[in-house]
C-alpha cells in the first residue's frame, strides 16, 4: 500500500502560504516536471526551492538527503502537517493517516556518507545511492540487473563481482547509512484489522500537490482571461487575494 494525498486539490490550497512561490514559477515547474519520469521529477521539484543548485549536484546528492531537502520545501510552501490515505492490501478499506514532517523526520537519523565493511582481506567502502544511480538502475532490463548495478556504483574497493554471502550484508549495511532513502510507515486498517507499511515517497506527495494546484491556476486564468480579456501573465502577477476576489465575482448572484 502506497500513500497519497488525501485531497490534493484541498492540500493544494495551502501552496499560496506560509512562504508562497510565485504563481509563473509553478507554472513553469509544472509544466517541465508533468512528463519527466518521477526520478527527473524529483530533482525538478528540488530545483523549485533551491533554482541556485546545479542539475547534475542534485543528482548526486544521496536520496536520503534529496528527500530531507523536498520536506524542507514542502514545508515551506505549505507547513508540515500530512494527510495522506493508502488502501488496505487486505479489504481495500481507505486508510487516513496524519503524521508531521518534524516527527516522521526526527525518528530517521540523517545520512551518513560512508562506510567501511571489511571482509577477509577486502576493504569495501560504501556510498549512499544517489538520483543519478537509480536512474541508471531504472534503466536496466530486469531487478536483478539493477541490483547489481546500484551494487557497482555505491561500493568500491574490490574490482570483481562481490560474494554472494557477502551482498546481503552490503545492502543491509547500504540502507542503515540513508535510512530516509526507503520511508516506511507503520499502518493498520481499522476496518480488518490488516497490519502493514506504506512506502512513503515525498516526491510523489508533493507533485500531486503541485498538479493539483497548477491546474486550479489555469482554471482561474482562463475564468479571468474569458471574463476580462486579460493576459495570462497579468493574471498570474496580482496578488493572490486580488486574484480570489475577482473569480468570487463569477460566483455571485
Amino acid at each position: 500500500m502506497s500513500l497519497r494525498p488525501h485531497d490534493p486539490e484541498q492540500s493544494a490550497l495551502s501552496l499560496r502560504g506560509p512562504d508562497p512561490i510565485p504563481a509563473t514559477q509553478l507554472l513553469d515547474t509544472w509544466q517541465e516536471a508533468a512528463g519527466q519520469h518521477p526520478l527527473h521529477r524529483a530533482l525538478t521539484l528540488l530545483r523549485l526551492g533551491e533554482p541556485d543548485l546545479p542539475l547534475d549536484a542534485a543528482a548526486t546528492l544521496p536520496l536520503g538527503e534529496r528527500d530531507r531537502r523536498l520536506f524542507t520545501l514542502r514545508e515551506r510552501l505549505s507547513g508540515g502537517v500530512f494527510d495522506a490515505v493508502a488502501g488496505c492490501v487486505a479489504c481495500g478499506e481507505s486508510m487516513e493517516l496524519g503524521f508531521t514532517a518534524a516527527d516522521l523526520l526526527s525518528s530517521i537519523p540523517k545520512v551518513t556518507p560512508d562506510a567501511l565493511i571489511e571482509h577477509g582481506d577486502l576493504e569495501l567502502r560504501l556510498r549512499p545511492p544517489s538520483t543519478l544511480d537509480a536512474m541508471r538502475a531504472a534503466a536496466m532490463p530486469s531487478r536483478a540487473a539493477a541490483r547489481a548495478l546500484l551494487l557497482e556504483c555505491c561500493v568500491s574497493g574490490t574490482g570483481e563481482p562481490l560474494p554472494d554471502g557477502l551482498i546481503a550484508r552490503v545492502e543491509a549495511r547500504l540502507e542503515e547509512i540513508d535510512p530516509l532513502a526507503d520511508i516506511r510507515l507503520d499502518v493498520q486498517c481499522p476496518a480488518c484489522g490488516h497490519r502493514g507499511d506504506a512506502p512513503f515517497d515525498v516526491g510523489a506527495y508533493l507533485w500531486a500537490e503541485i498538479d493539483a494546484r497548477a491546474r486550479m491556476l489555469l482554471r482561474d486564468v482562463d475564468t479571468l482571461a474569458r471574463t476580462y480579456g486579460w493576459a495570462e501573465a497579468d493574471i498570474l502577477a496580482m496578488d493572490p487575494r486580488r486574484r480570489q476576489a475577482y473569480l468570487a465575482f463569477q460566483d455571485a448572484p
